[in-house]
């Protein structure tokens, strides 16, 4: 019962009009197929009269008119039907969809590290139509219901025990519909961790980005093979599937043809001493439009039923809890951030990715976290910036645990690039500007980053400057090297208004010489706190303090040449990579 409130009310706040049209109009549809067969009735009787030379040709006429408008109502009323279901599927579709996006907004990150969370956001999202079908499913459902008593009421004054034999007939398919429709939404589940395997593999193959390394090491024959065998799985357990609900439901569909020819030989044996010829036309095709109205009613039980499932399963989706219910402190202005021994584990890890972290930083204040791959530091980075806020975990906003924070006001004074940064297949403008929409249109704010980031001499020779298309995925997109997409994500961390930068390996992808130039120029006039993580000890030299991390702990702090001085294993690193120093001197590693 609340799924099919939750159902109408969407209907009735979204689309209250054109629900009311396709209900007005399926209840006129309901009714013209038991008019026919009166009317078809009718017409025989006159016609038959007509030759007896007992009838009138204008009545005659009259029938035969009233006949040919019952037919034209129906095509009339199709097509606005099928203009009323495209509105209302644009504004449901528009509605739940915009839904279950906020609700992804709304959700701790770290529920999308969790891949049971990835499965059942993939029946969700592939699965919003259903809230349209099951309306639908419900009219037909009641059109055919009225549909069916009206020619019940008929039949019932013919012969009452066709109804009974009618009805008998239909009850083992209904119940073998509804049986089967819960038995596709748990083979979904069953198979959803098997269908996302092979859209990933798909998506490698076809995704230009993957393709060309794919291309390289020769492994498009491997890929496919494994997409081949996820594919093949799928299709044996849903051909399986198919084939037991056909031949379980073809034994029921026999049963509803035997109880049809049952229903026929009765009414033969009743209008067998009759000569109202018409009246046993009318009703054999009542016998077949009650029969094919109790079919369609089961089916569209059935498929209510089944999309309710379906339904519900969006409802529990669209109501997980969001990071946070209560009253939370909004961040004005971060002033400072502490961490305080922190401890943090992965879903399903059987191992702690970080371990007893503290630090804090202060405004304006450069501090750099080097390390080995594995050591943590991009998951301390992910912590900070509030995207496992759900967790409770030891950080401080201000002195506010984050736990207490307002975690989008938190993130709007930050400004963060993770070593993974997206390539938007959008304009420069929106490359850049996407960190801060509302000043998109600053074409002086624009300039001065990109000139900070030494883009301003690309971006000037694009066709259409800012405003020029980026990529290869659209017609007109203009490609760019792998370190100029990284100056372009840089300009997007640096275009943003806040008080703390985190750059997650921001300069991987550049050059020593750019490297140099733009982190000297970020660190040494910038006032804002900046973290940095970087694997490059040339980088973090120019912090005020440099976190070392390994085993997710920090092992070591301090200044370049405190931890030098310490002989541990900052020192090892920056000796392994002081050669660097020796062959390209001044410049960053």
């Amino acid at each position: 019962m609340d799924t099919l409130k939750f159902i109408l009310s969407i209907y009735w706040n979204k689309c209250r009009i054109n629900l009311i049209v396709l209900i007005f109009l399926n209840f006129i549809n309901s009714l013209i197929p038991i008019i026919s067969i009166h009317l078809f009735q009718k017409l025989i009787e006159e016609i038959m009269n007509f030759m007896q030379d007992d009838g009138s040709l204008k009545m005659l006429i009259f029938i035969f008119t009233l006949q040919i408008i019952s037919n034209i109502i129906p095509f009339i009323g199709n097509h606005i039907l099928n203009i009323n279901d495209q509105i209302i599927d644009n504004k449901l579709s528009l509605e739940t969809t915009s839904s279950m996006l906020q609700k992804v907004k709304s959700l701790d990150y770290l529920d999308f590290e969790n891949p049971s969370f990835y499965d059942s956001f993939q029946r969700v999202s592939s699965n919003t139509s259903n809230i349209i079908e099951s309306v639908n499913h419900l009219i037909g459902l009641i059109s055919n219901l009225i549909s069916a008593i009206s020619v019940l009421v008929y039949l019932l004054t013919i012969n009452w025990i066709v109804v009974f034999i009618i009805i008998l007939g239909i009850v083992p398919y209904t119940l073998t519909s509804i049986k089967f429709n819960r038995r596709n939404f748990s083979l979904i589940n069953e198979l959803m961790p098997a269908t996302r395997k092979e859209q990933y593999f798909i998506n490698l193959l076809t995704n230009r980005n993957t393709l060309k390394e794919i291309i390289l090491f020769n492994a498009f024959n491997f890929l496919e093979l494994n997409w081949k065998k996820q594919f093949l799985l799928l299709a044996e357990k849903k051909l399986n599937f198919i084939k037991t609900k056909s031949k379980t439901l073809f034994s029921a569909e026999l049963i509803i043809l035997l109880t049809f020819t049952l229903s026929g030989l009765v009414i033969i044996i009743d209008f067998k001493n009759s000569n109202m010829a018409a009246d046993l036309v009318a009703t054999i095709q009542s016998i077949q439009l009650f029969q094919t109205n109790l079919n369609n009613i089961a089916k569209s039980y059935s498929d209510f039923k089944g999309t309710l499932i379906f339904i519900e399963d969006y409802m529990k989706f669209i109501h997980i809890n969001p990071r946070n219910e209560v009253k939370l402190n909004k961040i004005e202005k971060l002033h400072r951030l502490e961490v305080k021994n922190l401890w943090f584990r992965y879903p399903h890890n059987n191992f702690d990715t970080l371990k007893g972290i503290s630090f804090h930083i202060n405004p304006g204040k450069k501090i750099a976290i080097v390390g080995e791959n594995g050591s943590g530091k991009t998951t301390l980075i992910k912590c900070i910036a509030g995207l496992y806020s759900k967790e409770n975990l030891p950080i401080f906003i201000n002195g506010i645990p984050i736990k207490e924070v307002d975690i989008e006001s938190l993130q709007d004074r930050m400004s963060v690039l993770f070593q993974d940064f997206i390539s938007y297949e959008l304009t420069v403008r929106e490359n850049i500007g996407i960190s801060s929409s509302s000043n998109m249109d600053d074409n002086i704010r624009l300039q001065n980053v990109a000139e900070k980031v030494n883009l301003l001499e690309i971006i000037n020779k694009l066709p259409n400057r800012f405003d020029s298309l980026l990529g290869r995925y659209f017609e007109g997109g203009n490609e760019l090297s792998g370190g100029q997409w990284q100056k372009i994500a840089l300009g997007r961390a640096l275009f943003r208004e806040s008080d703390l930068i985190i750059l997650d390996e921001p300069t991987a992808a550049l050059d020593p010489v750019s490297e140099k130039e733009i982190l000297e120029d970020i660190l040494n006039e910038c006032d804002k706190s900046i973290i940095i993580v970087t694997h490059r000890l040339g980088v973090a030299s120019l912090a005020d303090e440099i976190l070392v991390m390994k085993d997710g702990q920090i092992v070591e702090s301090g200044t370049h040449n405190e931890l030098l001085s310490l002989n541990g294993e900052y020192k090892k690193m920056y000796e392994s990579q002081s050669h660097w120093y020796n062959l390209q001197k001044g410049v960053l590693i």
